[in-house]
């Protein structure tokens, strides 16, 4: 689940509590959207080192570096030790940034299931 989604859903159960006149929960969670959105904030800035943006965006160290080097993506560290901003970092098409989408959990399901069909017969 991303942090928008998240943010999305508890939005969605603050308006549905102040439609049952439950203010002081609606005012409870207004409090935990903007605990919310202030760490989605300082998340977007933190800086993040070559190895660790890798992981979250699906890039290698190498390409990021390179993406830096053109000037495509700014360096927030030094130049021996780039760091590259979290709102900053490229998203690789194939990268979910941990989400799981239907279609991938069907093809694990589908692997398992024969894994364990072929073990039978063999």
């Amino acid at each position: 689940m991303t942090h928008n989604e998240l943010r999305t859903r508890w939005t969605h159960r603050r308006d549905v509590l102040r439609d049952c006149g439950e203010d002081k929960a609606a005012k409870m969670i207004e409090k935990f959207l903007a605990d919310l959105d202030a760490l989605m904030q300082s998340e977007s800035q933190s800086a993040l080192t070559l190895t660790n943006a890798a992981h979250v965006c699906g890039y290698s160290t190498r390409q990021l570096a390179r993406l830096i080097q053109k000037g495509v993506i700014p360096n927030v560290g030094r130049p021996q030790a780039p760091k590259i901003r979290y709102s900053d970092l490229p998203l690789k098409p194939a990268a979910l940034r941990g989400t799981t989408t239907e279609h991938s959990l069907e093809t694990t399901r589908g692997r398992i299931a024969k894994s364990v069909f072929n073990q039978r017969r063999g």
